[in-house]
Parts: C-alpha cells; sequence; structure tokens
C-alpha cells in the first residue's frame, strides 16, 4: 500500500505510521457492493417495455374500436385512453427510476421510489381491466422497489 502523505510503498500490510515520513496511514475500505441495484434498475426497465406496450395496444384499441353507450365519448372508449395515457406516463418513470437505479445516484433515489410506486398503481390499476398485462408490471415493479430499498446505502 501506498503512504497517502508522502507516496512511498509501504510494504508492512499491518503498519499504521510510515516508516518513511511518521504519518498515520489512512486505509482505505471499500464498500461492499451487491447486485441489488442492478437487478432494480432492470425491473424497473422491463416493467417499464410492458407498461409502453399496454399503452400503446390500449391508445389503439381506443382509436379502433367505436361504439356508444357507458365509457364512451364520441364513439371513444374512455377506459382505453386513461390505461394508454397512464401506460405511457408508467413507462417514462420507469425508464428514468430504472436508469437511476443503474447509476446508484442517491440525488435522486427518492424521485427513483415515486417513479416505481406510480409504476405500481398504474400496474393495479391496468390489472382491473387487463389482468394478464398490468399483473406483471405491478409484481416487477413492486420487487425492483424492494431492491433499491434495501441497497439504499450502496447509492452515493
Amino acid at each position: 500500500m501506498k503512504c497517502q502523505n508522502c507516496g512511498r510503498e509501504v510494504t508492512n500490510e499491518d503498519a499504521t505510521f510510515c516508516p518513511y515520513c511518521a504519518k498515520p496511514i489512512k486505509v482505505v475500505v471499500q464498500k461492499k457492493r451487491t447486485a441489488f441495484p442492478i437487478t432494480a434498475g432492470v425491473l424497473a426497465i422491463l416493467s417499464s417495455c410492458v407498461a409502453i406496450g399496454v399503452g400503446i395496444l390500449a391508445i389503439y384499441a381506443a382509436l379502433t374500436e367505436s361504439g356508444y353507450g357507458w365509457g364512451y365519448v364520441n364513439g371513444v372508449n374512455l377506459d382505453y385512453v386513461v390505461i394508454g395515457i397512464f401506460g405511457l406516463l408508467a413507462f417514462s418513470f420507469g425508464l428514468s427510476s430504472g436508469i437511476i437505479a443503474l447509476l446508484r445516484n442517491r440525488k435522486y433515489i427518492a424521485f427513483s421510489i415515486f417513479g416505481l410506486s406510480f409504476m405500481t398503481a398504474v400496474g393495479i390499476l391496468i390489472a382491473t381491466q387487463l389482468w394478464f398485462l398490468g399483473l406483471p408490471m405491478t409484481i416487477l415493479s413492486i420487487l425492483s422497489v424492494i431492491f433499491v430499498a434495501i441497497s439504499k446505502a450502496e447509492f452515493s
């Protein structure tokens, strides 16, 4: 190891003082890093991919399906429009939250947790209409929030 004061190589690994300049040797402790932030980021990005797919499919269905009655305005199904808009919003929150988790940026960790929580809520909303798409999105988002919360000490 090297002395931080004089820059000389200290061969004794147990030394607490430099034998050349007699200054204390500072031991640099490496933080233990886990794969939790990477896992959280990947899960958030996967969930956001589901969200963009749901959003596009819902808007497409709203534009192509026409009808009249409850839930329709001028022949457009408002349920699909709402799901589509929330799906697109969830995509943007999920993608940015996933990138923040991958970068381990402490400054934006609150936004990351908020974004993932928003995706969870949107997943639950979508699950009420399309359970086979909303359920995976909700599960991936919840797991991602858990992994970010467990590894928040690793964010710098």
